[in-house]
């Protein structure tokens, strides 16, 4: 399973196979900003991507 991930401004994201996909053009033609959005990104590598960066926390909303 895949789907379109954005990141928050100051995210980077791995150098991966899974994070190439990214679509900068489309995100500033469809929203009006340069968001990073990159396309078809496999869960197993959004959940790396938070592991990295602390984890998921139980206060979090």
């Amino acid at each position: 399973m895949a789907d379109s991930v954005y990141l928050a401004p100051g995210l980077t994201a791995p150098e991966t196979e899974a994070w190439e996909n990214d679509d900068d053009v489309e995100a500033f033609l469809t929203e009006g900003s340069f968001a990073t959005r990159f396309l078809d990104v496999p869960v197993r590598a959004v959940r790396e991507l938070i592991e990295e960066h602390g984890g998921e926390h139980t206060d979090q909303d």
